[in-house]
């Protein structure tokens, strides 16, 4: 099985690489990527997050796996689920009321819309 767990440094994104790394545990030989997708040509801290991330899988002795990519991240996130056979996505929320989520629109709302495997969201 393999699990992806974007990350894009909020406090709900860590709460689902927490959750990610407590079902790793429990099932061995299951595989887990860890993404960060940031647009082209800003700035980021994509790296400060994923290497937290990182850390904590090692601490617990589970293999992952990181990349940081460019693009959209709704766009980005559900063309690597589809291009990387993933099995289910584990993914934070934004914690953003109903009404702004749907007038701004979501990453986590997106990719839950586009994909065709499980997607678990953490707040």
């Amino acid at each position: 099985m393999k699990i992806l767990v974007p990350l894009d440094g909020s406090e709900n994104s860590m709460r689902a690489v927490e959750y990610a790394l407590s079902l790793a545990k429990k099932c061995p030989g299951v595989k887990v990527g860890l993404i960060s997708v940031v647009y082209p040509f800003t700035s980021t801290q994509a790296g400060t997050s994923m290497e937290k991330a990182r850390e904590l899988f090692t601490r617990e002795g589970v293999k992952v796996s990181t990349e940081i990519l460019e693009g959209d991240p709704a766009e980005t996130i559900i063309k690597y689920v589809n291009d990387h056979g993933i099995d289910t996505v584990i993914m934070g929320s934004r914690g953003m009321g109903a009404l702004r989520g749907m007038v701004l629109g979501s990453v986590s709302y997106k990719v839950l819309g586009n994909v065709h495997v499980p997607v678990t969201i953490v707040k």
